[in-house]
């Protein structure tokens, strides 16, 4: 497993931007398809999941809190579906980053995950709404703290438990970067909604492709710290004495 990041990482808001521009070009098709996929598949599982809890109707009757429990019901109903496909356009982005070729497909690579995807979610989203309900603060925080767990558990095949850690150790180096990060693409995505929503075809691929690359500066890029090159010129010295014993 590894536990690791790039505790040297560090990155500028404009230039991630400008490098997600970049590269949205030759990928820009392939993203967009992939979140009609996702958009679509969670309006029909948002229909189904209605029939079942119908949160709409208990809001339209003012039962806010039962209306809150079923809305929460429906997306625990629709996780194990959603969450899968949702890391799968999520690595999009990182293999768009990373040169690698990219297909609509893929977004359904990680449902032989599903379980594991399922809970690292449902941890996430348990944890920041109770961060939102004990205080808004405590939820904004865990937000961006949590939002590589997804992705390093299958990318780096870490357990729930050790990809939540990992990512809010990484994040809490540049949180109020990532923050201001966050802010910049909510003002970009509103402006690109302006023009009869045509700059989302920019905005939505740039999004992808800069987590991607926010991702790859932090988790691709680790360097070697001085005690892992101690441990590993110990470990080679051992080795060759033993073999040296050995031809002896």
């Amino acid at each position: 497993m590894n536990m690791k990041f790039n505790e040297n990482y560090d990155f500028s808001i404009i230039q991630v931007i400008k490098e997600a521009y970049e590269k949205s070009y030759g990928n820009k098709t392939v993203i967009n398809l992939a979140v009609t996929a996702l958009v679509i598949i969670s309006l029909v599982l948002g229909q189904v999941t209605s029939l079942v809890f119908n949160s709409a109707s208990l809001f339209a009757q003012q039962l806010f809190l039962q209306g809150f429990i079923s809305s929460q019901a429906e997306n625990l109903l629709a996780l194990p579906i959603i969450a899968p496909i949702s890391v799968g356009l999520i690595m999009l982005g990182i293999k768009a980053n990373r040169g690698e070729e990219i297909k609509v497909p893929m977004i359904f690579d990680y449902f032989v995950l599903v379980w594991p995807i399922f809970f690292v979610s449902l941890a996430v989203n348990v944890s920041t709404l109770l961060g939102y309900v004990v205080f808004v603060l405590p939820g904004i925080y865990l937000a961006f703290a949590l939002m590589f767990s997804s992705v390093l558990l299958v990318d780096k095949k870490l357990s729930v438990l050790d990809a939540m850690k990992l990512s809010m150790k990484a994040v809490n180096k540049h949180w109020f970067k990532f923050l201001g990060y966050g802010i910049s693409f909510a003002l970009i995505s509103i402006l690109a909604v302006i023009p009869l929503g045509i700059g989302l075809l920019w905005s939505v691929p740039m999004s992808v492709i800069g987590f991607g690359i926010l991702y790859s500066k932090m988790f691709d890029e680790v360097v070697e710290s001085n005690d892992d090159f101690i441990d590993a010129e110990i470990e080679e010295v051992v080795v060759t004495s033993v073999e040296d014993k050995r031809v002896d």
